[in-house]
């Protein structure tokens, strides 16, 4: 990758949808819902590593792209990283975004990406992008 310089030998992290893999049908990284004043949407990631031994995730930023009222994008800032764990073991981060005055039908998100800016260094660097649907 550019602007990545070093040698490492060992595992790195994977950030991914939190249980995007378990049931593969239902999508949670975006879960949108209902409050009495607005809508909200909860954003879930994942740090997935296949070995012990998983490195925590520096901060990352991660985009929703789809239709917020009057906004086409919205940027999450996970500012204190995750934790690794191996996919036997169950760990992610959510952060909850609130759009005061919205119904659910006024909110699409269409799909999601993982880490904007590349500022963690993964194992796998193509499941960044998820598609919805999600519920």
């Amino acid at each position: 990758m550019p602007n990545h310089n070093f040698e490492y030998i060992g595992p790195l992290p994977d950030l991914e949808c939190a249980n995007a893999f378990d049931p593969p049908e239902i999508v949670r990284c975006a879960m949108v819902s209902q409050t009495s004043t607005g809508v909200e949407i909860a954003v879930s990631i994942a740090n997935h590593c296949e070995r012990s031994g998983c490195p925590d995730a520096d901060p990352f930023k991660v985009k929703l792209h789809g239709r917020f009222g009057d906004k086409s994008e919205i940027i999450v800032d996970f500012p204190s990283g995750i934790s690794g764990f191996e996919r036997a073991g169950g760990f992610d981060i959510t952060k909850y975004i609130f759009l005061p005055g919205l119904r659910v039908e006024d909110v699409v998100v269409e799909y999601v990406d993982i880490d904007i800016e590349n500022s963690v260094i993964e194992s796998n660097e193509t499941n960044n992008r998820v598609y919805g649907p999600f519920y």
